[in-house]
């Protein structure tokens, strides 16, 4: 478990419901978008270049609706949100950290099955996937953090 300090995050919103059949193919889209439209270029005032996938809005827990944001924390919202984006604040959380290594999907996705199996007191505020500077790397590494309420632990 570690404390994250807030992060402002600005790029682009999808709700997603994983209950349909093209849910991969919506995320793949989603993505797509967020490389084709450049939208990391797009971001100014950016912390890093490392690229967040934030999970929020859940409708209940994982396996209902949510929206995924992909986008940069930035160091301040002193400028306009560029058309078409939004600003994500997420509050400063207690979370659990994972990490995805290897061939990218696959790692991702087994990473998220065994947190799914975990018996973990999550929040389902915010979770989050940062695409470092080792997910350009081999092996790919990608830091998969989960909100968790702090108090489960004690």
């Amino acid at each position: 478990m570690e404390t994250i300090e807030a992060k402002t995050i600005v790029g682009i919103a999808k709700r997603i419901d994983p209950t349909l059949p093209e849910v991969e193919r919506e995320i793949a889209a989603h993505w797509e978008n967020f490389y084709q439209l450049d939208i990391r270029e797009k971001i100014l005032d950016k912390k890093e270049p490392d690229v967040y996938a934030v999970y929020c809005d859940y409708a209940g827990i994982f396996e209902n609706a949510y929206t995924l944001v992909l986008g940069c924390d930035v160091k301040e919202l002193v400028q306009e949100i560029p058309e078409g984006m939004v600003a994500l604040l997420i509050p400063p959380a207690t979370y659990e950290r994972f990490t995805a290594e290897g061939e990218f999907p696959r790692c991702l996705i087994d990473t998220w099955q065994t947190i799914w199996k975990k018996n973990l007191n999550r929040t389902y505020q915010y979770d989050f996937e940062m695409y470092g500077p080792n997910f350009y790397k081999e092996p790919q590494v990608v830091e998969v953090y989960v909100g968790i309420n702090p108090l489960s632990s004690i």
